[in-house]
């Protein structure tokens, strides 16, 4: 029996994705205005759904439904400091309205800073999930769920039939009072033909044809932290929008600072190649020599991939040596010492053989005289 809010229904497409929030579309027998939380209930499994939207119409409801539906929210935007991952997820959730699945996986790294700007409950999580290298997805009692994937034996029943099968997308059409217990990021063994086959679940849609309810499985291929339906659509998204992946700003380590003042670096995102005599911007007149090691920005001029250039780095990172406008001459800072010396014969000083009685002599040996430099231009500080 397939319901929800305990009205029988009847049409249903359950897409559980392997990433992310599961939806429903459904029709129900019933005049009643369905709001709010709602069971769907599939053969005896219940799925704890929010309703985004629906109507009566010609005594019939119809909508569509949502796990976890207050992920759907935007969250203001927050700052949070001395945090862990796990904080972070914690704090969107409750804002959400949602709750954390038990058996999450390690989220307990350090984060010393986090901002998040105005953005949906599940933009948020997926971010948190992108940091942790983990996937996400809402599970049927409406939990988030964050984790490595594993890919555990499903264990399924005796009763699931193979009625049709797509090698080409990777797609299996099923039937069986245990096919409903299909769950992505799941192992299931079936049998098509004369063998068994293994197939790693990405995504389960149940559909209700009359009385009767198909399940089909796309398997996952080739596994990606985002799911196989997401990484198509970012591919395409990437295709036309590449021009624009140069106009933001990249962290990388100086390996060496060459005699031109270029540097070499190894770039932090794996996706952006070591660089050699890249040109550093700054302020003017002012040549700086930037120890290897030191963690620095670079971007590209107009995006221009021809054009890289290192733009900051950071405070904590210590320049060898400073020079504006190619001076030659090294600094001194108030409380250094100084030293003045007088050469032999270019004061007159008292004759010592007849020290109260005029005239004076020429100094007849250098004078030295120490000191410390007591005050200092406030606009340019050295260490």
């Amino acid at each position: 029996m397939t319901t929800l809010a305990g009205h029988p229904l009847l049409a249903l497409s359950l897409v559980i994705p392997r990433v992310g929030a599961w939806t429903a579309d459904v029709e129900a027998d019933t005049d009643q205005d369905l709001t709010g939380l709602v069971d769907l209930v599939v053969e005896g499994r219940v799925w704890r759904a929010t309703v985004v939207r629906g109507a009566v119409a010609f005594g019939r409801w119809s909508g569509r439904l949502v796990g976890a539906g207050g992920l759907l929210r935007e969250l203001a935007p927050l700052a949070l400091a001395s945090t862990t991952l796990r904080g972070v997820l914690d704090e969107l959730l409750r804002e959400s309205g949602e709750a954390i699945a038990p058996a999450v996986g390690d989220l307990s790294a350090a984060v010393p800073r986090w901002h998040r700007t105005r953005a949906t409950g599940q933009q948020e999580v997926a971010e948190v999930a992108l940091r942790a290298g983990m996937t996400w997805r809402v599970l049927a009692d409406a939990s988030v769920w964050v984790g490595a994937e594993t890919w555990p034996d499903a264990a399924l029943g005796p009763d699931v039939d193979v009625l049709d099968r797509d090698p080409v997308v990777g797609r299996y059409e099923i039937a069986g009072a245990d096919a409903v217990d299909v769950r992505p990021g799941t192992l299931v063994q079936l049998r098509a033909g004369d063998g068994d086959t293994f197939v790693r679940v990405g995504a389960v849609t149940h559909r209700l044809e009359g009385a009767a309810l198909r399940t089909s499985v796309l398997e996952e291929q080739q596994e990606t932290a985002a799911g196989r339906l997401w990484a198509a659509l970012e591919a395409i998204i990437h295709r036309a929008t590449r021009r624009y992946d140069r106009t933001g700003s990249y962290a990388a380590t100086v390996v060496e600072q060459r005699a031109d003042g270029t540097l070499d670096l190894q770039p932090e995102d794996p996706r952006r190649p070591s660089c050699q005599r890249v040109p550093y911007r700054t302020l003017p007149g002012l040549a700086v020599q930037v120890p290897a090691g030191a963690r620095v920005c670079f971007t590209y001029d107009d995006g221009d991939p021809r054009r890289p250039v290192v733009t900051l780095w950071e405070p904590t990172t210590s320049a060898g040596k400073w020079t504006l406008y190619g001076g030659t001459h090294r600094a001194a800072r108030e409380g250094h010492s100084v030293e003045v010396t007088i050469p032999t014969g270019a004061v007159q000083i008292t004759n010592p053989a007849i020290p109260a009685v005029p005239p004076t002599i020429p100094n007849p040996g250098p004078l030295t005289f120490t000191g410390r430099i007591t005050d200092g231009a406030a606009e340019f500080l050295i260490p």
